[in-house]
């Protein structure tokens, strides 16, 4: 029998998890691994629509909040978003403590961070709505707390009216974070929070793709974790590739234009089964598993459809497709001119037998001898030799990085005398020489094959 998807494990623990906070005020911490594009956002957002409830969630972002000052101004500016509450301070002071300071005891055997008691006269940050100085919630300048009171901050999540879900993504970052004094606060809240009347409870939920995140963590702050790690993978199969890419495409039911969906729905049906998606679809997954990749091909495939074509084609997927690839370094080779090719071919001649190091020298032998060989060869272009034109295109090809100089230029070597070295491949040059079509140039460069 074939193992569970570790995606569908981790949903299922996950949802368990919230359900803990949310319905018997647990306190619960995570963390959630996998790469990128695993669907780490995505199961924490289906779990949180699983577990029911309206909990506060706090969303923060180790790569936005460089800082613990920056994710305690989020914390707030979220809460007062989420609660109608103002949460104020008196601003910040230039003479506070190190922003990034934990409590002041930080061993395994300290107390607790200073919690606040029930009384709203006593907690720094609620401000009475009867308060005749309190900005209201749509205020357009809020006043948020230093971060020098982060301990407080952090203890008032458990006395709110409402369960609490701390998300933090890219929890690595945070980890970095001098002293790591948002993580201590955070986990240390979680540990202590107990299912009470007039307590909700507190969950902690970390993502990242670093797999040594656990061991970034400083000992107070990993024996205030609950050691819950969860993980996600990518798609195992190109079949399962396959079904993703389907059921991106498909669409629900539309009451509105019943016949268009039942169109578009056949369309797809028709647009997956045909040979050439298969391929691409198949090329693409032994390229990358990243989710987001098909997603942005789709996308950029569904982009161009227009009144005149309105359903996807092979053609429309594979010109998205190389939208998303990167450009080829060289792509206009096919466009050089004939004594540019004619060098070209001159060094794979002189590659073949062993010297990939050449100068202009050695390429206009080679040349002259398939002039002196084939009586098909032109001596002239336009009127121009064809001594003189090569000596242009030489120049160049050099000026396009073409031909790189293998060392640095010497007054004592002149200058149809300096080696270089072709900075592309074989297979590009007989693709440039095939599109031209000069049927003498590929009768010369069919005798550079091993």
């Amino acid at each position: 029998e074939q193992e569970p998807h570790p995606n569908e494990v981790t949903l299922e623990e996950l949802t368990a998890l919230l359900h803990g906070t949310i319905r018997r005020g647990e306190g619960n911490s995570c963390f959630v691994l996998g790469p990128p594009g695993s669907g780490k956002s995505a199961i924490f957002e289906q779990s949180l629509t699983h577990a029911g409830g309206k909990p506060i969630v706090i969303r923060l972002s180790g790569i936005a909040q460089t800082s613990d000052k920056l994710a305690m101004r989020e914390i707030a500016y979220q809460l007062t978003q989420q609660t109608g509450t103002t949460y104020l301070s008196g601003g910040d002071d230039e003479d506070d403590e190190d922003e990034d300071a934990p409590p002041p005891d930080a061993d395994d055997g300290a107390e607790a961070p200073p919690t606040l008691t029930q009384d709203a006269d006593e907690n720094p940050f609620v401000v009475s709505s009867a308060d005749p100085g309190a900005l209201s919630p749509t205020h357009g300048n809020v006043s948020l707390p230093p971060a020098a009171q982060l301990p407080a901050l952090i203890s008032i999540l458990t006395t709110l009216d409402r369960p609490v879900v701390l998300l933090l993504d890219a929890i690595d970052l945070f980890a970095l974070h001098p002293r790591q004094a948002l993580l201590y606060c955070t986990l240390d809240a979680v540990q202590s929070c107990q299912a009470q009347p007039g307590r909700n409870g507190l969950a902690v939920v970390g993502l990242t793709a670093r797999l040594d995140t656990l061991y970034l963590l400083e000992k107070r702050v990993k024996s205030r974790f609950s050691q819950r790690v969860m993980r996600t993978g990518p798609v195992r199969s190109a079949g399962q590739y396959h079904l993703l890419a389907r059921r991106f495409l498909e669409v629900g039911e539309f009451s509105e234009n019943e016949e268009w969906g039942d169109k578009w729905r056949e369309a797809v049906r028709k647009f997956m089964g045909e040979a050439e998606v298969e391929t691409v679809l198949r090329d693409t997954f032994s390229l990358t598993r990243d989710v987001r990749v098909l997603q942005r091909i789709l996308t950029g495939m569904v982009a161009r459809l227009t009144p005149q074509a309105p359903f996807p084609t092979a053609a429309a997927l594979q010109a998205a497709v190389a939208s998303q690839r990167i450009r080829e370094p060289f792509s206009y080779l096919p466009h050089l001119s004939y004594p540019a090719l004619c060098l070209l071919v001159a060094w794979m001649h002189w590659d073949t037998i062993g010297h990939p190091e050449v100068n202009f020298e050695m390429l206009r032998k080679s040349f002259e001898d398939a002039c002196h060989t084939s009586n098909v060869m032109p001596v002239t272009v336009n009127g121009v030799s064809i001594g003189m034109m090569r000596c242009q295109a030489f120049e160049a090809l050099i000026d396009m990085r073409i031909f790189v100089p293998v060392a640095a230029p010497s007054a004592s070597v002149g200058n149809t005398f300096v080696k270089y070295r072709c900075a592309i491949e074989r297979y590009d040059i007989k693709n440039a020489v095939n599109v031209d079509g000069q049927v003498a140039l590929k009768k010369w460069m069919a005798k550079t094959i091993l």
